[in-house]
């Protein structure tokens, strides 16, 4: 994932990733990817910093939803990628 890269961004929030083989297809490997890793993932968090320590909460995570806890210089915090269905 070049744009990434370009933009120097350390943290990127997905959803509907491409999928291949249940495996999201168009970003590198040396890049972490989070997902729920049950059925087809909605949702995804990247992470391209490897300085930044992530835990998935396996507890909260689904193929909708990806909570991570992550620190960072003595920090902890949340992120989560949510996928909503906009069906009226």
């Amino acid at each position: 994932m070049n744009l990434s890269e370009q933009d120097k961004t350390d943290i990127i929030f997905i959803q509907q990733p491409h999928l291949y083989s249940r495996r999201i297809a168009g970003i590198s490997t040396k890049n972490r990817i989070y997902t729920s890793h049950v059925d087809k993932s909605r949702a995804a968090i990247v992470i391209n910093n490897r300085y930044i320590d992530a835990v998935l909460i396996t507890q909260l995570s689904n193929p909708d939803c990806v909570l991570l806890e992550m620190e960072h210089n003595g920090s902890r915090f949340y992120a989560a990628s949510m996928y909503f269905d906009r069906r009226n």
